[in-house]
Parts: C-alpha cells; structure tokens; sequence
C-alpha cells in the first residue's frame, strides 16, 4: 500500500515537473519570437564558459520564472511590472553587470541588466502589526 502511495506521489511530481518544463518552453519561444535578444542572451547565459567570467549568480528574466495561479490575472501582472522589467536580467553583483552588458554588446545583442545585490544584505522586515495583536 506504501509503495503505490510512493509510487503515485513520484508519478504527480514529475506530470508538474513536465508542465513547467512545458511553460518554460513556451516562455522562451515567445521570448525568441518577440524579444530575440533576451532569448540569445538567455542561451548565451547557459555556456559555461561564459558562466566561469561572472563572480555572482546572473539570474534569468523574470518571465521564465513567475506563474499566476489564476492565467485571468497574468495580463494585469504583466501590465504592473512591464515587460521591460519582466525581460530584464538580474545580477548579484556589481561588476557583473557590466560583464553582461560587455559579453552581450560583443554579439551585437541589447538587454536590460538589473543589479540586485541578493540575499547577503537582505534583512527581514519588522511586522510591526503582527508585533502589536500579540
């Protein structure tokens, strides 16, 4: 009984696992028909050559990543955020941006590159209503 139980819960992990997969594919193929450089730069980001030149991580845009639970929502979190910010890349640090922007002005392609500096300063804000009902 155990065993089938495990084997459904495997069987369900790896259908959604597909189905990201699924977005993710439709994601760049849009990126590639709509945004030709962010979907270069996005293939350009996988070589690991190109990885070993950045002394942080280099994150993906945002369109590849987010998902609203309710699609009738989607269009509104696009309008919100923009498609400028939601195509842009996100680096850690600083340097790395202008690494980005000097590997991807090489092969002629132009992206909008974001430094964030990630978790390393990130300090959880106080909830002071949460604070105050106790």
């Amino acid at each position: 009984m155990e065993l089938r139980n495990l084997d459904y819960r495997i069987s369900e992990t790896q259908k959604q696992l597909t189905s990201l997969d699924d977005i993710r594919v439709s994601r760049l193929r849009f990126l590639q028909r709509e945004y030709r450089d962010v979907h270069a730069t996005v293939e350009l980001l996988q070589d690991p050559l190109v990885q070993e030149q950045f002394k942080g991580t280099v994150h993906e845009p945002i369109i590849l990543h987010t998902c609203v639970n309710d699609l009738k929502y989607g269009g509104h979190v696009e309008r919100a955020l923009g498609m400028d910010t939601m195509t842009a890349f996100l680096v850690e640090e600083a340097d790395d941006l202008e690494m980005v922007l000097k590997v991807t002005k090489a092969k002629g392609l132009r992206v909008s590159v974001y430094h964030f500096p990630g978790r390393k300063n990130f300090q959880r804000p106080i909830n002071t209503v949460n604070d105050q009902l106790k």
